[in-house]
C-alpha cells in the first residue's frame, strides 16, 4: 500500500552498509593524519584520545563515539585502558588514492545515496578541523548556508520514502478524523 519492496530494502541496507565502512576507513585516516594510530604498534590510553586529538572541551564526546565506532567496524580494538589498530586494519583499510576511488565509484553506483555519501564524506575528513574549532560542523552539513545537500537525505530512497508516507497517511487519516467529527 505504501510502495514498501523488501528486495530494494535489502538492496539499500548493502548499500547503506559499504557507506558505513567507507566512513570508517576515511574517520581512521583523518584521525592517523593526526598522528594517532599511525603504526600497528601503538597503544593510546582511551581517557586520552580527545586530548591526542586536541578536540575542543564541548567535543569529548564525540570523540567517546569515534572510538565506539571505530571499534564496532574492527578497526581498532581495545585492550584494558590502551587502544590500537587491530592486527586486520592494515589488511582491510585502503591506500588514499584507492579510498578517493572507493568514494568517487559508490557515488556513481548508488546514486540515491549520493548525498549521504557526499556529507559524510566532508564531515568525516574535516572532522580534525571541526574537533579543533577551525571550522564549524554546520559549515560542513549547509555549505554556504544552503539547506539543499542536507533536504536530500530526506527523500529519493526507500528508506526515506517508505516512512514518510506512512506518516502522510497518518496524518491525512487523522484530520480526516477530526473535521468529520466537527
Amino acid at each position: 500500500e505504501f510502495g514498501y519492496d523488501s528486495s530494494r530494502a535489502a538492496i539499500e541496507k548493502d548499500q547503506l552498509k559499504r557507506l558505513e565502512t567507507l566512513g570508517a576507513f576515511t574517520l581512521l585516516g583523518a584521525i592517523q593524519r593526526r598522528g594517532i594510530f599511525g603504526s600497528s604498534n601503538e597503544q593510546v590510553e582511551s581517557e586520552n584520545i580527545s586530548q591526542r586529538l586536541d578536540a575542543l572541551p564541548k567535543y569529548r564526546g564525540l570523540c567517546d563515539l569515534i572510538v565506539h565506532f571505530l571499534k564496532q567496524e574492527g578497526l581498532i580494538i581495545e585492550s584494558g585502558r590502551h587502544l590500537s589498530l587491530s592486527p586486520f586494519t592494515g589488511k582491510r583499510v585502503p591506500q588514499s588514492d584507492d579510498l578517493n576511488i572507493a568514494w568517487d565509484d559508490f557515488q556513481r553506483s548508488c546514486p540515491d545515496f549520493a548525498a549521504h555519501a557526499q556529507i559524510l564524506r566532508n564531515c568525516v575528513q574535516s572532522l580534525p578541523e571541526v574537533l579543533l574549532g577551525q571550522i564549524p560542523a554546520t559549515d560542513l552539513l549547509f555549505p554556504g548556508g544552503s539547506t539543499e545537500l542536507v533536504g536530500r537525505l530526506y527523500q529519493g530512497t526507500l528508506t526515506t520514502d517508505y516512512p514518510n508516507r506512512v506518516c502522510a497517511s497518518i496524518a491525512a487519516e487523522f484530520v480526516a478524523s477530526r473535521i468529520r467529527q466537527q
